[in-house]
């Protein structure tokens, strides 16, 4: 019985000494704010783009999986070349290699893919998703380059059709997603647009203004052709198809 006695004043002099200890610590460190920073805090994790995503390296692998075919006309982009049916909507043969939050070196990463098929004319829009996560207009034309050259160097026979960057509309897209564009975007969309004009030689690379055609006033994307200030309602895509209209091969020619 003695010696259990002494066994329990030992026990409780020890956690005695070990609260005071940890009072003595957590004072030292902050207190009670610092106890509940401590509880609350998450383990960091890389941040990641969506060209590292999963989602995206699931579509990419899905194109390589698909039946290599020579093709006379395809898109090649982000969302907004995407989401279009662009074979239903041209009413001829066309491929469609858009992935949804695509940027220049994204689609430099995976171009040999969309070259296997032997594209004639190959339609590229790319770029507003650069200028959304705030890089500069010169850090967008050093992928640019790259990007063009690749094509021309490995299929010097594709003309290569280099679409503007559309505008966009910064009060839709807040009213839809709840938060704003990018400050001064529509000015960096114009000198990216200005700079893709200098690289077409009206041959092999030729641009094509679809800015013009669907900008309103005060540079913003015209309210007819977009859902949410920066991708397309179906009149969108029509207009789309009218502007590209006199750049695509003659009906029927597409086999030849």
């Amino acid at each position: 019985m003695r010696h259990l006695k002494q066994l329990l004043i030992g026990s409780l002099i020890v956690n005695v000494m070990f609260v005071g200890l940890s009072g003595l610590f957590l004072h030292r460190r902050g207190g009670i704010a610092y106890l509940i920073e401590w509880a609350t805090a998450q383990p960091t994790v890389p941040s990641m783009t969506y060209v590292e995503s999963p989602l995206y390296h699931g579509r990419t692998d899905l194109y390589t999986k698909l039946p290599l075919e020579d093709a006379p006309i395809v898109f090649a982009g982000d969302s907004i070349t995407h989401f279009c049916p662009w074979h239903e909507l041209l009413q001829r043969p066309a491929l469609n290699r858009g992935i949804e939050g695509d940027t220049v070196a994204g689609l430099r990463g995976r171009i040999g893919e969309v070259l296997q098929h032997h594209p004639r004319h190959l339609f590229v829009m790319i770029g507003i998703n650069d200028l959304m996560d705030g890089k500069t207009d010169d850090d967008v034309l050093a992928e640019y380059q790259p990007l063009i050259n690749q094509i021309t160097t490995s299929s010097p026979h594709t003309q290569v059709l280099l679409q503007s960057i559309l505008p966009v509309d910064s009060d839709a897209w807040s009213a839809n997603w709840g938060k704003p564009l990018r400050t001064g975007i529509g000015t960096h969309i114009l000198q990216i647009n200005k700079a893709l004009a200098a690289m077409a030689d009206g041959k092999h690379i030729v641009y094509v203004d679809l800015y013009s055609a669907m900008v309103a006033k005060g540079d913003r994307l015209d309210r007819r052709y977009t859902s949410d200030g920066v991708h397309l309602t179906g009149d969108g895509y029509a207009k789309w198809r009218d502007v590209i209209q006199p750049y695509l091969p003659v009906a029927g020619a597409d086999a030849s």
